[in-house]
């Protein structure tokens, strides 16, 4: 989609930037779908505008993401005064999803043509609103795993946020996130280093290189270390097995049923969602803990191994299993 706002003056800005008061044409929205339309998450969203969806499929991509620009113009303002970037349109309310859900569907930032942003996913300046991000699984940045930038608010719901260099999410200026429903863990500095009026609910932060930074509002989530707020809890998540990036609950998790009991956030899918349909602290529990099906061939192959004079011989055994 092109941009909706067309003849859209200065005049204008100043006094509604968020309302377009002279002549425009609304497109309605769109939906991308990756890698069917676009090979990649970066092409798709230079293509996409203001209330477009983005539905990524399975796989890992080796991208770093930059989030599009609102549409700005410099000028004096006021009138005879230095020179101040102004939002003219904002590509906000665009949706990434991903279909098959965090287990499946990875941004990796380890691809050294991209290093030097050092973001997995980099959230553009010039005042995006309603930016959602649901599903991923946000990996391998040298620096921090989501970063939002000047007076930005994003969205992330059902993620996991994993083994980054410095933050798994960080605010730059006058930027907030909502987060809902993800798991935030084994990043190298803090989990979160957010903004005032930032808020985290249902979420799991745990094994980070520091505790919580900034002034975030945090409840019903699992917190190492402790953070005061509401039904927050600080226990060992029990993961499946995090060592090979298995963040489901074991049965006896004490996330199981432990999220806001507002029903908004009940659990959608049983499973993902374990116990009651009382929403699930962490990546796979919430209101859109539905996925598309996926097979997935895991393979795993152990090995007995004989020693003494050569030939040296090694016995491999398939412990493969598929997924549904």
């Amino acid at each position: 989609m092109k941009n909706p706002f067309l003849n859209y003056s200065l005049s204008q800005v100043l006094d509604d930037d968020e309302t377009c008061l002279g002549k425009c044409v609304w497109n309605e929205d769109e939906e991308i779908y990756v890698p069917d339309d676009y090979s990649s998450i970066g092409d798709a969203l230079s293509a996409a505008s203001t209330g477009d969806y983005i539905y990524v499929g399975p796989g890992v991509y080796n991208e770093n993401i930059a989030w599009p620009r609102g549409t700005s113009i410099w000028e004096a303002y006021p009138p005879g005064e230095g020179m101040v970037e102004i939002c003219v349109a904002h590509d906000d309310n665009i949706h990434l999803i991903s279909l098959a859900g965090p287990a499946y569907t990875v941004i990796s930032g380890y691809n050294g043509s991209h290093t030097i942003s050092g973001y997995t996913a980099d959230i553009g300046n010039c005042n995006h609103t309603n930016i959602h991000i649901e599903g991923f699984t946000i990996t391998d940045a040298q620096s921090h795993g989501i970063y939002g930038g000047y007076s930005t608010t994003t969205n992330l719901s059902n993620m996991i946020i994993v083994g980054n260099g410095e933050d798994g999410v960080r605010s730059g200026d006058y930027s907030t996130f909502n987060i809902i429903n993800s798991t935030i863990v084994d990043n190298n500095d803090q989990s979160i280093d957010l903004n005032p009026g930032s808020n985290v609910v249902n979420s799991i932060l745990w094994n980070n290189g520091g505790d919580i930074s900034g002034s975030p509002n945090i409840t019903y989530s699992n917190i190492e270390n402790g953070y005061s707020g509401t039904g927050n809890i600080n226990s060992d998540p029990l993961f499946i097995n995090s060592d090979i990036g298995d963040y489901h609950l074991q049965s006896n998790s004490p996330c199981i049923d432990a999220g806001d009991p507002e029903s908004s956030y009940n659990d959608n899918c049983m499973p993902p969602g374990l116990g009651s349909n009382q929403n699930d602290i962490g990546a796979y529990g919430g209101s859109k803990n539905c996925w598309e099906e996926t097979s997935v061939v895991l393979v795993d192959f152990g090995s007995d191994v004989t020693s003494g004079p050569g030939p040296l011989t090694v016995q491999f055994y398939d412990q493969s299993i598929v997924e549904n």
